[in-house]
Protein backbone atom coordinates (compact mmCIF):
# COMPACT_ATOMS: atom_id res chain seq x y z
CA UNK A 1 0.00 0.00 0.00
CA UNK A 2 1.52 3.36 -1.01
CA UNK A 3 1.97 6.25 1.39
CA UNK A 4 -1.27 8.03 0.54
CA UNK A 5 0.26 11.44 1.34
CA UNK A 6 3.20 11.08 -1.06
CA UNK A 7 2.22 11.68 -4.69
CA UNK A 8 5.33 9.90 -6.01
CA UNK A 9 4.51 6.77 -4.01
CA UNK A 10 0.95 6.85 -5.31
CA UNK A 11 2.21 7.27 -8.90
CA UNK A 12 4.62 4.36 -8.42
CA UNK A 13 1.70 2.23 -7.22
CA UNK A 14 -0.30 3.31 -10.29
CA UNK A 15 2.57 2.20 -12.55
CA UNK A 16 2.61 -1.19 -10.82
CA UNK A 17 -1.15 -1.49 -11.20
CA UNK A 18 -0.86 -0.72 -14.92
CA UNK A 19 1.91 -3.30 -15.28
CA UNK A 20 -0.40 -5.84 -13.68
CA UNK A 21 -3.21 -4.83 -16.05
CA UNK A 22 -5.30 -3.37 -13.25
CA UNK A 23 -6.32 -0.18 -15.02
CA UNK A 24 -9.15 0.56 -12.60
CA UNK A 25 -6.62 0.77 -9.76
CA UNK A 26 -4.19 2.76 -11.94
CA UNK A 27 -6.96 5.22 -12.75
CA UNK A 28 -7.97 5.61 -9.09
CA UNK A 29 -4.36 6.03 -7.97
CA UNK A 30 -3.55 8.60 -10.66
CA UNK A 31 -6.66 10.59 -9.76
CA UNK A 32 -5.53 10.52 -6.11
CA UNK A 33 -2.00 11.56 -7.09
CA UNK A 34 -3.34 14.46 -9.16
CA UNK A 35 -5.38 15.72 -6.20
CA UNK A 36 -2.35 15.45 -3.91
CA UNK A 37 -0.13 17.26 -6.41
CA UNK A 38 -2.64 20.02 -6.98
CA UNK A 39 -2.97 20.56 -3.23
CA UNK A 40 0.77 20.50 -2.54
CA UNK A 41 2.30 21.93 -5.73
CA UNK A 42 -0.51 24.10 -7.07
CA UNK A 43 -2.81 23.79 -10.08
CA UNK A 44 -0.18 24.79 -12.67
CA UNK A 45 2.78 22.60 -11.76
CA UNK A 46 4.45 20.53 -14.54
CA UNK A 47 4.39 17.37 -12.42
CA UNK A 48 0.62 17.67 -12.26
CA UNK A 49 0.58 17.99 -16.06
CA UNK A 50 2.55 14.76 -16.35
CA UNK A 51 0.19 12.94 -13.98
CA UNK A 52 -2.85 14.21 -15.88
CA UNK A 53 -1.25 13.08 -19.13
CA UNK A 54 -0.69 9.61 -17.69
CA UNK A 55 -4.27 9.52 -16.42
CA UNK A 56 -5.41 10.45 -19.92
CA UNK A 57 -3.44 7.51 -21.31
CA UNK A 58 -5.17 5.16 -18.87
CA UNK A 59 -8.53 6.61 -19.90
CA UNK A 60 -7.64 5.99 -23.56
CA UNK A 61 -6.67 2.38 -22.86
CA UNK A 62 -9.93 1.84 -20.98
CA UNK A 63 -11.92 3.45 -23.80
CA UNK A 64 -13.03 6.57 -21.95
CA UNK A 65 -12.28 9.14 -24.65
CA UNK A 66 -14.13 12.06 -23.07
CA UNK A 67 -12.24 11.73 -19.80
CA UNK A 68 -8.96 11.24 -21.70
CA UNK A 69 -9.56 14.40 -23.71
CA UNK A 70 -10.27 16.43 -20.55
CA UNK A 71 -7.03 15.21 -18.97
CA UNK A 72 -4.97 15.84 -22.11
CA UNK A 73 -6.41 19.34 -22.55
CA UNK A 74 -5.76 20.32 -18.95
CA UNK A 75 -2.26 18.82 -19.03
CA UNK A 76 -1.55 20.70 -22.25
CA UNK A 77 -2.69 23.98 -20.72
CA UNK A 78 -0.48 23.45 -17.67
CA UNK A 79 2.51 22.44 -19.79
CA UNK A 80 1.99 25.45 -22.06
CA UNK A 81 2.01 27.77 -19.07
CA UNK A 82 5.15 26.13 -17.72
CA UNK A 83 6.93 26.52 -21.04
CA UNK A 84 5.76 30.12 -21.34
CA UNK A 85 7.28 30.85 -17.94
CA UNK A 86 10.48 28.98 -18.77
CA UNK A 87 10.04 26.21 -16.23
CA UNK A 88 12.85 23.67 -16.32
CA UNK A 89 10.53 21.34 -14.41
CA UNK A 90 8.70 20.52 -17.64
CA UNK A 91 11.65 18.54 -18.91
CA UNK A 92 12.31 16.92 -15.53
CA UNK A 93 8.67 15.95 -15.10
CA UNK A 94 8.70 14.38 -18.54
CA UNK A 95 5.54 16.21 -19.52
CA UNK A 96 4.73 15.20 -23.04
CA UNK A 97 1.50 17.14 -22.96
CA UNK A 98 0.48 19.38 -25.78
CA UNK A 99 2.49 17.25 -28.16
CA UNK A 100 0.91 15.01 -30.80
CA UNK A 101 -0.13 11.54 -29.68
CA UNK A 102 2.90 9.92 -31.37
CA UNK A 103 5.23 11.90 -29.14
CA UNK A 104 3.23 10.95 -26.05
CA UNK A 105 4.26 7.37 -26.65
CA UNK A 106 7.69 8.28 -25.37
CA UNK A 107 6.42 8.73 -21.82
CA UNK A 108 7.47 5.96 -19.45
CA UNK A 109 3.95 5.41 -18.17
CA UNK A 110 2.56 5.17 -21.67
CA UNK A 111 5.10 2.46 -22.50
CA UNK A 112 4.06 0.55 -19.37
CA UNK A 113 0.39 0.73 -20.30
CA UNK A 114 0.95 0.07 -24.01
CA UNK A 115 2.93 -3.09 -23.39
CA UNK A 116 0.30 -4.44 -21.02
CA UNK A 117 -2.92 -3.06 -22.51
Amino acid sequence: MPDTRDPQAVIAAAEQAALAGDYAAAERLLRDAALLQEASLGPHHPELANTLNNLGVVYEVTEKPDEAERCFRRASTIAGRSIAFGSADVARAGASTGIPRAAQKSSRFFRLVATNG
